[in-house]
């Protein structure tokens, strides 16, 4: 390998010295990853800040970075994690080799440090939810942006009701007589409706999401044939290009009825810096 330009793109981070991270976190949004951009530019994350870099990988495939000093954000995690941050954001700076093992695994090694990346559609494979383990009620708690790692995205508090999956159909419960029926094959919900929901169910999203037209991304994701992805803390993830609906399993209140909860886990940090210009 002697270009970055041949790998460009998202990159999920598959094992870093011997730690398996989970590939989407509680709000839909990539866990660690490694997004390698445009003229040399690298963002990546490991599960707690976010940071990137700017390089060049020469004849042998040894990266080079050309500044100094990483951009990298600043909040605080648990130890552990954080230690963790300091080897992986280290690793770029050490002019590590990149690897290229086939056209959806990367090895990237400086000295012990070892890190395996794959390509997002290869670890999604892994994480499908099995038809019976979308039965049921959800909780829509948003829309997710999951380009270059996530890190943008809208909040569903306002929507009515819930989403109740029973066998090969998927409704609103607000909507019950406004079901869309789906075949689900390899992992994904592939209805009959091409990008319009039923009337109902797209006036409860349009009035929950914060602005104009918004609601059709939406629909885009649950009529072309969306992923159906288990993450961590239980969410299940829409996923149809960029854009990703994220639902968790409502939880019982006190009176024995369904309430609706917050997104769990801890706030996300901001998104990557943006990368100084190659010179």
């Amino acid at each position: 390998m002697t270009s970055l330009s041949s790998i460009e793109g998202m990159w999920d981070v598959a094992d870093f010295n011997g730690y398996v991270p989970a590939r989407l976190n509680g709000s839909g949004w990539h866990e660690a990853f490694v997004m390698i951009g445009r003229r040399g530019s690298l963002s990546f994350r490991i599960g707690c800040n976010y940071s990137g870099t700017t390089g060049k990988v020469d004849a042998r495939g040894i990266f080079r970075t050309s500044n100094a000093d990483q951009i990298t954000t600043l909040v605080l995690c648990e130890p552990e994690r954080m230690k963790r941050d300091g080897q992986f954001f280290g690793l770029f700076k050490r002019s590590p080799s990149f690897e290229r093992i086939n056209r959806d695994r990367l090895l990237v090694r400086a000295g012990d440090d070892r890190l395996l990346l794959e390509r997002p559609a290869l670890r999604q494979k892994a994480n499908i939810a099995s038809l019976a383990q979308l039965q049921g009620d959800w909780q829509v708690l948003s829309v997710a942006d999951q380009s270059a790692g996530g890190g943008s995205g809208f909040g569903l508090s306002d929507l009515p009701r819930l989403i109740r999956i029973s066998d090969n159909r998927l409704w609103l419960t607000a909507c019950p007589s406004e079901a869309l029926a789906f075949k689900y094959e390899s992992g994904r919900l592939i209805t009959a409706n091409k990008e319009d929901l039923p009337p109902c169910m797209s006036s409860a999203f349009r009035k929950a999401l914060p602005y104009a037209d918004a609601y059709r991304y939406v629909g885009k994701v649950l009529t072309t044939g969306p992923m159906a992805e288990l993450g961590t803390g239980g969410i299940l993830v829409l996923s149809a290009g960029r854009n990703a609906l994220v639902l968790t399993r409502p939880q019982p209140v006190q009176d024995g009825s369904i309430g609706l909860t917050s997104i769990p886990g801890q706030q996300e940090p901001p998104p990557p810096p943006s990368t100084p210009p190659h010179p």
